[in-house]
């Protein structure tokens, strides 16, 4: 079992999305629970980018919330819209080696559907939770280990794992495979 999923909320976090991150561990295997409440990370604000650097939350989430004994990881989740330098549009950011993890729900909400906010809302916390396990993108764009290119990508997903990413989920060492990042399928 991979362990627990800790949710550290950055601000105002519904209701329903915390339901939905819930749903996104149980589906990943994992036992969810909450964590710290924090302030959003004005230190990792970027005014040009107008956008908060996923990395430079990292190390400060872990700080105020360790990660649980038992395993498992750190999601940071608020209504901020996140960058990398070397990318455009970043829904989430992981760092596998620390088991964190930081969702913003700016790009992924749906002001038209609360139901499809939810649900992009899960299915993005199961992808980048399960990349901070340690399991690689899938190339099956209906595993919920496809990389989402946009929030829209998200919409038709099942929320299920391709056999290969069960198979790997289930065996840890199988996610270190370098093929699953050399366009083999799923």
């Amino acid at each position: 079992m991979p362990g627990t999923l800790v949710v550290v909320t950055f601000g105002d976090v519904r209701a329903e999305w915390l339901k939905a991150l819930g749903r996104a561990a149980a589906a990943l295997g994992m036992t969810g629970r909450g964590g710290a409440a924090l302030a959003l990370p004005k230190y990792a604000f970027n005014p040009e980018r107008k956008a908060f650097h996923g990395a430079g939350i990292f190390r400060k989430l872990l700080q105020a919330q360790p990660l649980p004994s038992e395993g498992g990881v750190v999601l940071g989740v608020g209504a901020l819209e996140l960058f990398t330098p070397e990318a455009g549009l970043v829904l989430a950011e992981h760092d596998r080696d620390q088991s964190v993890a930081v969702l913003g729900l700016g790009k992924l909400l749906d002001p038209r559907s609360d139901e499809r906010s939810a649900r992009r809302v899960q299915l993005a916390a199961q992808w980048v939770v399960g990349r901070a396990l340690g399991l690689h993108d899938c190339d099956d764009r209906r595993c919920a280990l496809h990389a989402p290119e946009t929030p829209e990508s998200l919409d038709g997903r099942t929320g299920q794992l391709c056999a290969n990413c069960q198979k790997a989920l289930a065996n840890p060492a199988a996610a270190d495979r370098p093929d699953r990042d050399e366009g083999d399928a799923g």
